[in-house]
């Protein structure tokens, strides 16, 4: 059963995944051919600023997921007492937020944004119609979802986010395609319709949440309080993370221009594609890992490590060195020539991604086990040498500081995790074995090589990534352990 729910659970997010890179891929040329790059920097620094509008309530939500995950699906009533004071909080965040955007907007009519006179309205509209959704979307049905996915609906919700944003997303482009609507109508558009997918959602989780007797009536001020203040490590923790990101788009905004800022997230927009391919497999995974730790089965735990390991390096990085022969060309016609690719801001962006995707297991534990002290003290450290070389470079580099800032970033955080983990497994008496994770390690540094290589100095042939795919998956086969197979079946 566990094992159809993962597969499910995997081919949802990769529908997801495709969803959005296709997304990504189709709206770029038709957003250009309608607005000009000014007016698409605009409506990519909206979407960062509309993630923050609710960081906090999916901080508290991360952080009852992650307690209920710990204290397992047969305590229901103390799940229920969790999922309704999540909820109860998380509603008096939104309503705080609207005031205080409220408050905000009528002091300084958010001329702080780096956004021309002409679309700023548009954008102040987005933001109040777009937290007032949100109130009443993401602060309740993500703390119902992820109780439910503890008791085996997890494919379920999974296929219904992915469907949802499928329609939005394709009715983002109709109507800025057919009908070259203006920042406020698109996203006007977009709450329309995730708002319909939302009500047939919400029918179906109360009638789960019925059957399976998980309820919202005990609600506790003081418990729900507690809880909030405990996820405020979170909250920290992501705002840390989101300054690699969002948080970035804002910085460029601000030291460039909104011009600068089209070229750095179209060129990140490539490179994201393939970090969200590795990111649909965090949900399917997570709960697997943390289960296997609960219940004291290590050597399943390591097969899931080694397993992730060997998938990464003989399949997705390979993968990234034929795309690469053709990255060039490709991002030229996709952007009708209006933002011309940029090697070295590129070769950066992909590499973080590479470290990224190799040390994604590692982040997960973390985040599972709730270590959000040690999370915030790593991410402290690596955006203080990040925004260091920054500030060091920027002069020099310009907008390509920026890509090298987020491949350190990336960096430091993969070493600084692995310590954390490695330590976590010595206190808990975990013995894993990390082989294979050496193994890919070095594939991970020959892969990088062979990027740069092919990007900067000069183009490598198909017939070498043949030869070093073939290298690779000799080496696994040399030392695949005996009975991993024979673990793997037994993964239920």
């Amino acid at each position: 059963m566990q094992k159809n729910i993962f597969i499910s659970a995997t081919i949802a997010n990769w529908f997801s995944i495709l969803n959005i890179s296709l997304y990504n891929i189709i709206s770029v040329p038709i957003i250009l051919s309608k607005w000009d790059v000014e007016k698409f920097g605009a409506w990519i620094l909206l979407n960062s600023i509309l993630t923050y509008l609710y960081l906090l309530n999916l901080s508290l939500e991360e952080f009852t997921y992650s307690e209920n995950l710990k204290i397992g699906k047969k305590k229901i009533t103390l799940i229920s007492k969790n999922i309704s004071n999540g909820i109860f909080f998380s509603l008096i965040i939104s309503f705080i937020s609207l005031i205080a955007i409220f408050i905000l907007n009528k002091f300084s009519n958010f001329e702080l944004i780096n956004v021309k006179n002409i679309h700023l309205l548009d954008f102040t509209k987005s933001i109040f119609a777009y937290l007032l959704f949100t109130t009443f979307t993401y602060s309740i049905l993500p703390f119902i979802s992820d109780a439910l996915i503890i008791y085996g609906y997890q494919h379920f919700f999974i296929w219904f986010r992915s469907i949802n944003k499928f329609i939005s997303n394709l009715g983002a482009i109709i109507s800025i395609y057919y009908f070259n609507t203006s920042i406020f109508e698109t996203v006007l558009n977009i709450i329309i319709l995730e708002s319909i997918g939302y009500s047939f959602i919400y029918y179906f989780s109360f009638k789960i949440c019925k059957k399976i007797k998980l309820n919202f009536k005990n609600i506790n001020f003081k418990y729900a309080l507690n809880n909030f203040v405990k996820s405020i490590l979170v909250f920290i923790n992501k705002i840390l993370i989101t300054l690699t990101d969002n948080g970035f788009r804002i910085i460029i905004s601000n030291m460039t221009s909104i011009g600068s800022l089209a070229i750095f997230t179209v060129t990140r927009t490539i490179v994201n594609a393939f970090m969200q391919s590795i990111n649909s497999l965090s949900e399917p995974i997570m709960p697997h890992l943390m289960r296997t730790i609960a219940e004291k089965e290590y050597v399943k735990l390591n097969n899931y490590l080694n397993l992730y390991f060997i998938f990464i390096s003989i399949l997705f990085f390979p993968l990234l060195l034929i795309i690469n022969l053709f990255i060039k060309d490709i991002f030229n016609y996709w952007t009708l020539q209006k933002i011309l690719f940029d090697d070295l801001l590129y070769f950066f962006l992909i590499g973080g991604v590479l470290i990224y995707s190799l040390g994604l297991p590692f982040k997960l534990l973390i985040t599972g086990n709730n270590l959000n002290k040690e999370k915030i003290i790593i991410n402290i450290i690596s955006i203080l040498i990040m925004f260091i070389l920054l500030i060091f470079f920027f002069n020099k580099l310009s907008l390509i500081s920026f890509g090298l800032g987020i491949f350190v970033f990336e960096l430091t955080t993969f070493f600084l995790n692995f310590l954390l983990v490695k330590n976590f497994f010595k206190k808990k008496l975990i013995n894993i074995n990390f082989k294979i994770f050496y193994i890919s390690l070095i594939i991970l540094i020959i892969t990088e090589i062979l990027i740069f290589h092919n990007l900067i100095i000069k183009e490598i042939s198909l017939f070498l990534l043949i030869i070093f795919y073939l290298i690779n998956l000799k080496i696994f086969l040399k030392y695949f352990p005996k009975n991993f197979k024979l673990s793997i079946k037994k993964i239920k």
